[in-house]
């Protein structure tokens, strides 16, 4: 068994976490904001799937319009919010 800092680090240079944790430290804002806008895609299309009925399709504007939300808003007030 590793110990629990032996063991993040180096999942943290490996592959897509290290990749993401990397860019989290070069470019904060953006890297927050684009993952902030996945988030609020999936949350979304998960939210459209659950409560859709079969004659309905998926309402991409709104699914744009939350996407923006999170890359826009949501995204750089949290980093600044939480990095106070």
């Amino acid at each position: 068994f590793c110990s629990s800092s032996s063991s993040s680090s180096s999942l943290a240079s490996v592959g897509f976490v290290g990749w993401y944790l990397g860019m989290v430290k070069s470019r904060p804002v953006f890297t927050k904001s684009v993952t902030s806008s996945l988030i609020y895609i999936a949350a979304d299309l998960s939210s459209q799937t659950i409560s859709k009925t079969s004659s309905e399709t998926y309402d991409l504007v709104r699914t744009a319009r939350m996407a923006g939300y999170g890359l826009f808003v949501l995204g750089p007030t949290l980093h600044y919010w939480f990095n106070f």
